[in-house]
This record gives C-alpha cells, structure tokens and sequence, in this order.
C-alpha cells in the first residue's frame, strides 16, 4: 500500500501553500524533484505543483491555490494523499459532512435497475472539467 498522510483544509494556514507533515518527509527526502502531480483519484484529472524543502519541511506551493480552486477546497475540509514515487500523489477530498467531495464536472454514474445486468448510465452528459489535465 502506498504510504498516506491527510490535511484538514484551514486557509488562513493552507490557501496558497500545504505543509506536509513532518512525519511523512521520509518518503521524501531523495525524490524531491521540484515538480509534483497530484490526482484525483475519482477522475484522473492532474495538477502540477511545486514541491518544495525549505529548512526541514516540504510544502506543495506555486500551483497549489489553482488546485485548491479548481477542486472547491473548504475550510475544514479533510484531504487524504497517497504518495506513489516519483512526486506522484493521488488524493481523495472530503467535505465537513464526511462525504467524499467529487471533481466539478464529474459525470455521475447510477445504475439503471431495469434489467439484472449491471449496465450504468451518464447521469449529466454536459459536465466539463473545471480544472486540471486529463490523463
């Protein structure tokens, strides 16, 4: 399993910057290579970051505030990162209602339940990514 870390979304402390927590810098001391990809993992949809070390800490900086908008981050919001090698991170975002958040513009799935076959339908075939690549 990949190894994670979370942040709970505070702007006054994470709006253009998100410190990593200290714990989780082993994994990063030899990979650092100034530019990360993080995804989210109900899209593919990627941003590029800066990865940063300043002193004894990592920090997603320039290029994180469009992340940050793009993805509708909250206040009190709780972010679920893995981290697969490479400045490559995945993550899932969470709302204070304990909801996984989706990416804007994610087309939702259902399950038509006419037939036993599991066959699904677009629920909004309109929506366009907000933000971010696709892959």
């Amino acid at each position: 399993m990949a190894p994670e870390f979370f942040a709970v979304f505070l702007p006054e402390f994470c709006s253009h910057q998100l410190k990593i927590t200290s714990g989780f810098k082993a994994h990063l001391e030899k990979e650092v290579t100034g530019e990360a990809i993080i995804e989210r993992s109900d899209t593919n949809m990627v941003w590029k970051v800066d990865l940063v070390k300043e002193g004894e800490d990592f920090l997603f900086k320039n290029g994180w505030n469009e992340f940050v908008t793009e993805n509708g981050v909250t206040i009190g919001d709780f972010m679920v990162f893995q981290y697969h090698g490479n400045s490559w991170f995945t993550v899932d975002i969470f709302g204070t209602d304990g909801l996984e958040k989706l990416t804007p513009g994610k087309r939702a799935l259902v399950n038509d339940d006419d037939d036993d076959d599991e066959d699904y339908d677009v629920v909004d075939e309109t929506a366009k990514a907000v933000g971010g690549m696709k892959i």
